[in-house]
């Protein structure tokens, strides 16, 4: 039977027959192995290649759906932040509308470029236009100017708080606002004998019923630039 194989073709190529175990197992001829086992190790790597064609692209696949996950949340955030912002504009603006600064009380021209001659000027207000925000000032001379809020200092009476050094005998005293400096956080504001003195933002005590600029706040800044009524003070 073995010798019936010998000269006879097996994989394509014709094999010795001669050598054999001992229990009818053919020998391969010498390199067939090597073929095998080279064809072996390159499907292994192959395989091995394709399996990390397949990782890389499920890690790419992961990666850009988490990005796509971070832009997603990014935009619901900014989304959120728009109608919120669109919220606080609307709740400023109808608070502008229920509360502005009252008739008949006398104002301060500043910071006025079309007409800076009038800046330091004094005069009253006569009104205010809902579509424009602009308060209407009569001048002392009669002339009338249609200037935004931003451009009026108003004349507030108020009383002094928390003074100390040499200021400490007008404490409690009433005094008249003529001027503000922000940068410095002072008042600039006339007594009652007619005196000027400068004191700062938390030594004026504003009366109840008074109108005022809302500024400073932190947690609540669409509220500054707005007009104010003082409710009541809390001295707790």
């Amino acid at each position: 039977c073995v010798e019936a194989m010998n000269g006879r073709f097996y994989d394509g190529r014709s094999i010795d027959a001669d050598v054999y175990d001992g229990h009818r197992k053919r020998a391969l001829p010498e390199g067939l192995d090597v073929e095998r086992a080279f064809r072996l190790g390159s499907l292994v790597e192959e395989r091995q290649a394709a399996i990390l064609a397949r990782e890389e692209e499920a890690r790419t696949v992961a990666a850009a759906a988490a990005e796509a996950e971070a832009e997603r949340v990014a935009a619901a955030a900014a989304a959120e932040a728009v109608v919120a912002g669109e919220a606080a504009a609307r709740e400023a603006a109808a608070a502008t509308a229920r509360v502005a600064l009252p008739e008949k009380a006398y104002v301060k021209i500043r910071g006025l470029l079309s007409r800076p001659e009038s800046n330091g000027s004094v005069g009253v207000i006569e009104g205010r236009d809902e579509a424009s925000g602009r308060y209407t000032v009569r001048l002392r001379d009669g002339s009338a100017l249609a200037l935004k809020l931003a451009n009026l200092l108003q004349m507030a009476e108020v009383q002094l708080v928390g003074l100390e050094g040499e200021l400490a005998p007008h404490e409690g005293a009433l005094s008249t606002v003529f001027e503000r400096e922000d940068e410095a956080e002072m008042y600039g504001v006339e007594l009652r004998g007619g005196q000027s003195v400068a004191v700062g933002f938390s030594q004026v005590l504003v009366p109840d019923g008074a109108h005022g600029v809302v500024a400073g706040l932190q947690s609540a800044s669409q509220y500054n630039g707005l007009v104010a009524r003082v409710l009541e003070y809390d001295a707790a």
